[in-house]
């Protein structure tokens, strides 16, 4: 008899070829299963049971403790019991553990500083009292991670089950990943909340978020899971109500105001200068540049934006690889910053008569951006174009707007998060998700309606950035 006919005989085929039979049945070989919720109800039982016979820690009540700390918070037992991470227990009894997740700081003049968004207060969740004392025993003793998971199994395996499952540390990891869309918890909260490796998605890199609005939606899974959670008036601590953790580079609304007051001083300075016509040249085509990043999220790289080509014949998109294929992404352009783009192309046809005698090398290179055989933005050198490159651009930008170059995606990232935008989308915007990874979610962008609803959300922010509209009239 054949492996698929024992399949549909429901025969039970031998151990070492049921890896074969889950390939005839379309199965992976490590298809995940949650565990249902009245085993997790039994679990919680069991665990509150253990904690509650005894006045003093024992083996056993530990493991309890561990059980459901790795149930509430769904993390892996290194980001619970491992010292490299911050705990304390606070004054109300409450245990207190903090983030993996580490992000740069910059060296920055203190002026610019300020005007950066800051980390402060808290990083990290709030357990239930009951479980914070425990679970500082248990990191004292410093017991291997193996070590502890063979404990923690023994422990599982002496539990009743409504219905016979394998328990697992792995399947108890998995719960709050199965029932977060009941609290409102993203997959983004989710990483952050578990503790999963701050390299699992790029966008954490560029957001600074607020802990409050997370640790609201996790009181309410505890309390879901347990009966109870933490007193919600932590939430109004002000060392937790106005917590900030994350990106360290995104610009504040007076840090995006001040750099293009400085962009505005520098052209219109060189402007009213009429022999300091390369200098005008290239802070106008950076600034243009600048606007453009803010606008489309494209990473700093040498010869940004590419050639005519790669706009749409309205200018209303473009099309962006910034980071191998993988980042391929055609992007809408807001509409200030499409103005500001027109703008410039104006400046670049009425340039080509001035330089076509004295700077002949100039023109041939301007004729050939403006028939898209050259890539758009050059910057003026002694009597030629040369391409631009992220190094002229922070050596220029060094005294007066000593920002990192890729300041624009932390700033923006921060802002659309901060307003509750949707971030399946602004990852696609980002080039962190292909748009078509999606295809059959409500998060597919195949009628670019996600990628149009990022551009729009944009604009809105450019224009509260009052990004002024610069144009220069070469004479």
């Amino acid at each position: 008899m054949t492996e698929v006919a024992r399949v549909k005989n429901n025969t039970k085929p031998k151990p070492y070829k049921q890896a074969h039979v889950r390939r005839q049945r379309k199965e992976l070989s490590s298809k995940p299963v949650n565990l249902i919720l009245p085993n997790v109800t039994n679990i919680v039982r069991y665990c509150c049971i253990c904690i509650g016979l005894s006045k003093y820690p024992t083996d056993d009540t530990i493991v309890a403790g561990l059980v459901l700390a790795v149930l509430l918070t769904g993390r892996k037992l290194p980001s619970l019991v491992s010292h490299q991470l911050v705990y304390e227990i606070t004054p109300d009894g409450c245990g207190r553990i903090g983030s993996s997740w580490v992000f740069p700081t910059p060296k920055l003049p203190s002026f610019w500083k300020k005007k950066l968004y800051q980390p402060n207060g808290f990083h990290g969740l709030v357990l239930p009292h009951f479980i914070a004392t425990i679970l500082q025993h248990a990191r004292d003793l410093g017991k291997s991670i193996k070590l502890w998971e063979i404990e923690i199994n023994t422990f599982l395996g002496k539990i009743p089950r409504f219905i016979e499952q394998t328990l697992s540390v792995t399947r108890l990891c998995g719960v709050l990943s199965q029932l977060r869309r009941e609290f409102d918890i993203d997959r983004f909260e989710l990483d952050f909340i578990t503790d999963r490796e701050i390299e699992h998605n790029s966008q954490h890199h560029y957001v600074i978020f607020e802990i409050s609005s997370i640790l609201e939606k996790h009181f309410r899974y505890m309390n879901y899971i347990l009966g109870f959670a933490p007193q919600p008036q932590l939430l109004l601590i002000p060392e937790i109500k106005s917590a900030l953790f994350g990106s360290q580079l995104a610009l504040t609304d007076d840090g995006v105001k001040e750099v293009f007051s400085n962009f505005e001083y520098k052209i219109k300075h060189y402007y009213q200068q009429h022999r300091e016509r390369e200098k005008l040249h290239n802070w106008y085509t950076i600034y243009v540049v600048q606007v453009l990043q803010l606008a489309t999220l494209h990473r700093p790289k040498n010869g940004m934006f590419g050639s005519l080509i790669e706009f749409s014949t309205q200018f209303d998109t473009v099309m962006i690889i910034d980071k191998g294929e993988s980042s391929a992404r055609r992007v809408p352009i807001p509409l200030t910053a499409r103005n500001v783009f027109k703008g410039y192309l104006d400046y670049l046809q009425a340039l080509l008569p001035l330089v076509q005698f004295s700077y002949p090398e100039i023109k041939n290179k301007l004729l050939a951006i403006l028939s898209g055989e050259a890539s758009i933005f050059h910057l003026w050198h002694r009597d030629q174009l040369i391409l631009l490159n992220t190094k002229f651009i922070e050596n220029l930008l060094s005294e007066c707007i000593p920002l990192h170059l890729n300041w624009h995606r932390h700033t923006v990232a921060t802002a659309l998060v901060q307003k509750g935008t949707e971030r399946a989308y602004l990852a696609a915007f980002m080039g962190h998700d292909l748009p078509l990874d999606k295809a059959f979610s409500k998060h597919s962008a195949l009628d670019y309606q996600g990628m149009l609803t990022i551009c729009g959300e944009i604009e809105a922010q450019l224009k509260k950035w009052q990004i002024p509209a610069l144009k220069v009239v070469p004479d």
